[in-house]
Parts: structure tokens; C-alpha cells; sequence
């Protein structure tokens, strides 16, 4: 079972800068994964999309099979 899917998301803000842009990955149940990159490539910005804290503007993120918004209240 993957535990961390994130197919094709986007994030762009109101200010029409694209923050993160088609990123798409995969991580298996119980691995540990680590985010590096330069400045403004977006980390940030992705760990608050897995997180539902911005509205993704494509794609999809699930954890454990589940929707974030699902996922979260499974907690």
C-alpha cells in the first residue's frame, strides 16, 4: 500500500504566482523521505498542499488511499 501518492498538483496563488507546478510522486507505507532544494523551488509549498493547507489548482494528493480531507479526520 503506498502511503503517500501525489499525482500532478499544481499551486498557484491569487497573485497569479505559480508556487508549484505538475509535481507528481509516490512514497511507500512506513519510509522515510527526505525534501531538499534551493530557495523558493517550492518545499514549502508542497508540504502545505499534502497538508490541505492550500487549494492545489491541479492534480490530486492522497494519503493512505485517502483524500487529505478524509485522512485528516480519520486522526
Amino acid at each position: 500500500m503506498k502511503g503517500l501518492e501525489v499525482n500532478n498538483i499544481s499551486v498557484s496563488y491569487n497573485n497569479g504566482h505559480c508556487a508549484l507546478s505538475n509535481a507528481s510522486f509516490s512514497l511507500p507505507m512506513g519510509s522515510i523521505t527526505a525534501l531538499v532544494g534551493i530557495n523558493g523551488s517550492g518545499k514549502s509549498t508542497m508540504f502545505k498542499a499534502i497538508m490541505g493547507f492550500v487549494s492545489l489548482s491541479q492534480g490530486n494528493v492522497e494519503i493512505l488511499g485517502l483524500t487529505v480531507k478524509k485522512a485528516l479526520k480519520a486522526i
